[in-house]
């Protein structure tokens, strides 16, 4: 994949690809896979391609799916397993990033809302780490010998 993707968008590309290239694989017109990888980013990675173009953006997952041949033909019910598995662990990360935020252990919390974000990138977690970057602050201070 193109160096100037972000481990995040390149996440969103791996699971746009996983999700959606083989609903536009074959079928009738015999759609290839750089055809289905077009469509994917047309279709379903519509921000990434606003911000660095349609072809880098396709190119991509195109690439992906060389890598990954057999992602073009898996079954819908296959497609929605693997979604819902994602984010069940998303879920059990989110949630153990909740305990690890009770707990006042706020750098493995961020760790694992980090986590979180890999698993499922099109989840919003500003709000997790903005919580938790509030809650460190003052220990941080403390621990830097700004508070007494």
């Amino acid at each position: 994949m193109p160096a100037e993707f972000t481990p995040v968008e390149r996440k969103l590309i791996e699971y746009a690809a996983a999700d959606y290239a083989a609903q536009y694989y074959g079928g009738p017109f015999a759609f290839g896979a750089d055809d289905a990888a077009r469509y994917v980013a047309e279709g379903h990675l519509r921000t990434l391609v606003s911000a660095h173009g349609l072809s880098p953006v396709a190119a991509a997952v195109v690439e992906h799916l060389h890598q990954h041949p057999e992602l073009l033909t898996l079954s819908k019910a296959d497609r929605e397993r693997g979604a819902q598995l994602r984010a069940e662990k998303w879920q059990r990360l989110i949630t153990a990033a909740g305990r690890a935020f009770q707990a006042a252990d706020f750098e493995h919390a961020r760790r694992l809302v980090d986590d979180a974000e890999m698993i499922d990138p099109c989840r919003n977690v500003d709000g997790y780490r903005r919580k938790i970057d509030e809650a460190a602050a003052p220990v941080l201070a403390v621990v830097a010998g700004g508070e007494r």
